[in-house]
């Protein structure tokens, strides 16, 4: 685009779609896919007869996922406009925010698994733990092994009674940027490997959960979780960087963490 200023060619690429009213389809999309577990709970009489029924109680379980294309395909404007209306319609909002990428087809797919491997494919990651850390920064090495509880078990020390145990490896510094919330440490996390609940669990063994975390934490992250009111995990894949499976362009996507444990910071 030349030495276009602003943000014209974003909305000079938006101008050639229709433009969308998010609140209509989001309301009839709602109604169609949002699901209940409904429990019985104890007897009680009812208003009208006076005798007993048993009540119940409906709890909604449906969680989205809401992928944004960020190839200018929608002006800022209006991707603001449709955040504010997924808020709105639905009761709990935008829970968790996060950098993730897509393959169109197979062929994308597999160069994507293939830089994965090759650790060509770099996540970065923002996170807020429950505790002052000792260190500004710390490498952190443990083994890790996945339980039959869907939990990472950490085994260091004892590694060689686990053949499934493998290697994790992270690195964390301490942000510039004032914490969310008193007692808290807000920090920047780079993975060398990748493995199942690796941030959650070597944090946790490190003495300092995730804030909001129920799985991996402990009495005083369960106590500042409960007084701050942070019902979801206070980790944000916040940057991603890959190479392009078509033309071999370095490319690097970043976001602000929103909401819930990050409180108002970004």
């Amino acid at each position: 685009w030349g030495s276009l200023s602003g943000k014209f060619a974003e909305k000079l690429k938006a101008s050639a779609g229709a433009r969308i009213n998010w609140r209509n389809i989001l309301s009839g999309f709602r109604a169609s896919i949002l699901s209940s577990s409904r429990k019985l709970t104890r007897m009680r009489p009812n208003r009208r007869s006076g005798f007993e029924n048993m009540g119940s109680l409906r709890r909604f379980d449906t969680r989205l996922l809401v992928a944004v294309d960020v190839s200018d395909s929608i002006t800022s404007e209006d991707l603001s406009y449709f955040y504010g209306v997924i808020n709105s319609a639905f009761r709990y909002g935008f829970t968790q925010v996060d950098v993730i990428q897509f393959a169109k087809n197979k062929r994308a797919a597999a160069h994507l698994s293939g830089q994965l491997a090759k650790d060509n494919l770099n996540k970065e990651y923002d996170a807020v733990v429950c505790g002052v850390t000792e260190c500004r920064e710390e490498t952190l090495t443990d083994y890790l092994r996945k339980g039959n509880d869907s939990r990472a078990q950490v085994v260091t020390g004892e590694e060689a009674r686990f053949p499934d145990a493998r290697r994790a490896v992270l690195h964390y510094c301490v942000k510039e940027e004032a914490p969310p919330f008193p007692g808290t440490t807000l920090i920047h996390v780079t993975l060398q490997t990748g493995r199942f609940h690796q941030i959650r669990a070597q944090m946790a063994h490190a003495g300092y959960p995730l804030l909001g975390d129920v799985k991996y934490g402990n009495e005083m992250s369960a106590e500042l979780s409960r007084q701050y009111g942070i019902r979801q995990v206070a980790l944000c894949a916040s940057a991603m960087s890959l190479q392009h499976p078509v033309t071999g362009k370095k490319l690097h996507f970043e976001i602000k963490p929103v909401g819930g444990g990050f409180g108002n910071i970004f």
